[in-house]
């Protein structure tokens, strides 16, 4: 065996370790990525292990277990349908969890993802994921066919021939079809059905907002004073009123010249308001826009506070007041912020309130 064959064998793989408290869509590519990448080396690995002699009994028996579960064609044919469905949704999910990101590019975001589940629901597309795994399978040394139960014998893995060949003709069994619908028709009507209650959960809420992104355009009169009062009656409460729609519609038609080199950024609007003290001026849409910038796209947010509190509880281990709980949780979210803060002039300057001074007479 020549020496870069050798170092070929011998090369490390690293798989990502398992953890329930952090199991994301972002981590579940993660881990299906070196899995798909290099399946017949991690099977190779495997077989080592159950066969090895500095191992226990128990890390011998789950080798063999694992290394049987991932020789199977079942297996080999829904890895290949979850790296493919999860690759496109681990590039959404990092477009809805940027920080700039509003209701308008997540809703396009979701449309594409939506519009890509749809079109690869398809029997060619079927047959193409069977085609690829039958590669795969033929590097492991496992017959393209489908199973119920296995029963398969552990062995070696032989080394693939350096000459191309034909392709022996598999058969359309029930076991395929049954595939096709129990396992890949099913993935993606269910992820469809959750780009759908996510997508029309931010299309109710784009109805009530759109207008604003307008904010520098020649809207329709009619059409603006409705939608102020669609967003008037959305953002009350009983009798209390965050904004009202009448003074709404009339800052929006007094500032519009004001916002027109703006080109519609919602976030340079709020920036130009308060840059130019224009909150006493146009009140309603510093609210309105308060508001719809602060509402979330993605619950990602609420994971990393909530993985932040937890952080906290289990590192100090003891009871304390929920107001210092939540202190302590935006301190630490907001931690590039407080690296910018001088602590010695605050701690100075509550020292300086503080102190108690008593006059001597």
């Amino acid at each position: 065996m020549s020496d870069s064959n050798h170092y070929k064998k011998k090369e490390i793989i690293w798989l990502p370790e398992f953890n329930e408290e952090k199991k994301t869509r972002r981590r579940t590519i993660d881990a299906i990525k070196p899995l798909f990448t290099n399946l017949p080396e991690i099977y190779d690995a495997l077989y080592e292990i159950s066969n090895g002699i500095s191992y226990d009994q128990k890390a011998k028996y789950d080798a063999k277990c694992l290394a049987e579960k991932i020789c199977s064609f079942s297996f080999i044919c829904s890895l290949n349908i979850w790296h493919m469905i999860l690759t496109k949704v681990n590039f959404v999910s990092k477009i809805l969890q940027s920080i700039d990101m509003n209701m308008q590019v997540a809703l396009d975001a979701l449309t594409e993802l939506k519009k890509f589940l749809i079109k690869i629901r398809t029997d060619a597309n079927f047959e193409e994921i069977v085609n690829d795994a039958m590669k795969i399978a033929e590097k492991l040394n496992v017959e393209a066919e489908f199973e119920t139960s296995r029963s398969r014998p552990l062995r070696r893995r032989k080394t693939p021939k350096s000459f191309d060949y034909e392709h022996e003709d598999h058969t359309i069994n029930d076991l395929k079809t049954a595939f096709k619908i129990n396992v890949f028709f099913y993935i993606l009507d269910q992820a469809l059905s959750s780009v759908d209650e996510r997508f029309n959960l931010l299309n109710n809420q784009n109805d009530v907002f759109n207008f604003l992104f307008k904010l520098s355009d020649d809207q329709d009169q009619a059409r603006l004073r409705s939608s102020c009062h669609h967003l008037q009656k959305k953002l009350s409460a009983n009798d209390s009123l965050d904004i009202n729609a009448d003074d709404l519609y009339e800052e929006i038609v007094s500032c519009q010249s004001l916002f027109k080199k703006l080109n519609n950024d919602v976030v340079k609007i709020l920036e130009f308001i308060y840059l130019n003290n224009l909150t006493a001026v146009c009140p309603n849409i510093t609210i309105a826009l308060r508001i719809l910038l602060t509402m979330p796209v993605t619950v990602a947010s609420a994971e990393r506070s909530f993985s932040k509190l937890k952080l906290i509880k289990n590192y100090l281990r003891s009871t304390m007041s929920q107001e210092r709980l939540t202190n302590l949780a935006t301190i630490s979210i907001e931690e590039a912020i407080l690296d910018q803060i001088d602590i010695h002039e605050i701690i100075k300057d509550f020292t300086n309130r503080k102190a108690r001074r008593v006059e001597i007479i």
